[in-house]
């Protein structure tokens, strides 16, 4: 007779050689293995033996979860440094590297920053290029920034934006990460870029939305008037209500676009329509602190519809749970668990 027992969680990193080889070494102990487990949930490996090893290790001590709340929040404990840079200000290049060099030298002194110095799993925290860029905005938060007397965008939540200036005097701009919507009405024909991931968009009066993925995959709609969009050395033009998505590797097809679901972020709205669980999860990340960390591989396959308010978005995380009948498991510094 065989006994199957439950498989045993693999080893957080500092239970393997010493902890010099953790990734997080240079942190205090409770801030390394709270790090850890979270490395674990975001990177795709944990089982249920992992939800219950990190549910016993926290309730040892308060102390225990409040360096795991902690570890869950510290993306937003640097936000004060990137509120350093005030993109209202007109500012040269070399400026704007300067800047950059001293927020940079502010975050390697911390113990965040050892965290920071490779791109974060899962988009945990936000990377080096989201803190260093010029505008940037927090979970929930939207932001109008003026790009001269002839473009202004507006940035969703998470989202990071750097402005590149231009000796040829045309506008540009990078979407570093997140979402924004961009609005250009230039006299003199000459276009606004907008570069993000491999691509870039040219308008000179026209209205879009461009969206970047944590995968690099972007998708860019034109809500009014005439837009191109180039990568791969290919370029397409689009007119109002078309999208089309590029990635690294490639660019897609122009298709018909619900351009008032694209833009329903700018009334507070959020829209899913048969968009997979993964994705929903991934977008409801953006609105809220913490983080929704899915551990089942179906589940994240399922199709989900809904329209939420954003300031009401862990509704979202209730009605997944009551549809697909799983598993929401709170834990401290607002991470949800769904499995």
């Amino acid at each position: 007779m065989t006994v199957e027992h439950p498989p045993r969680p693999e080893p957080l990193p500092s239970e393997v050689g010493t902890a010099a080889d953790s990734p997080f070494a240079g942190l205090a102990p409770l801030e390394r293995e709270s790090y850890e487990f979270l490395f674990r949930f975001v990177s795709g490996t944990a089982q249920a033996a992992d939800l219950r090893a990190l549910e016993e290790w926290s309730a040892q001590s308060p102390a225990r979860r409040d360096a795991f709340a902690r570890a869950c929040q510290a993306w937003e404990a640097l936000d004060p440094a990137s509120s350093l840079v005030d993109s209202r200000r007109a500012r040269s290049h070399s400026h704007l590297v300067s800047r950059r060099v001293a927020i940079a030298g502010g975050l390697a002194a911390s113990a965040a920053g050892i965290a920071l110095a490779v791109r974060p799993p899962m988009a945990l925290w936000p990377s080096w290029a989201e803190l260093t860029a010029d505008v940037r905005t927090s979970a929930g938060e939207q932001r109008s920034v003026a790009l001269g007397d002839h473009a202004s965008v507006t940035l969703n939540t998470r989202t990071s934006v750097a402005i590149r200036p231009s000796p040829e005097q045309i506008g540009r701009i990078e979407l570093v990460s997140g979402e924004a919507e961009v609005s250009v009405a230039r006299s003199d024909g000459r276009p606004v870029e907008v570069a993000a991931a491999d691509g870039r968009v040219s308008a000179s009066d026209a209205v879009f939305n461009i969206r970047r993925r944590h995968t690099d995959h972007v998708y860019v709609t034109c809500l009014s008037g005439t837009i191109q969009v180039e990568c791969r050395e290919r370029t397409v033009t689009l007119r109002a209500d078309q999208q089309v998505e590029y990635a690294p590797d490639r660019l897609g097809e122009v298709r018909a676009a619900d351009a008032a679901a694209v833009s329903a972020w700018r009334d507070g709205v959020i829209v899913f329509h048969a968009t997979p669980v993964a994705e929903v999860v991934e977008e409801l990340n953006r609105y809220r602190p913490g983080r929704i960390i899915l551990v089942n591989s179906a589940l994240g396959q399922r199709l989900f519809s809904a329209r939420f308010r954003v300031e009401n978005v862990d509704a979202a995380i209730i009605q997944l749970a009551e549809v697909f009948n799983a598993r929401a498991t709170r834990l401290p510094g607002g991470v949800v668990v769904l499995s």
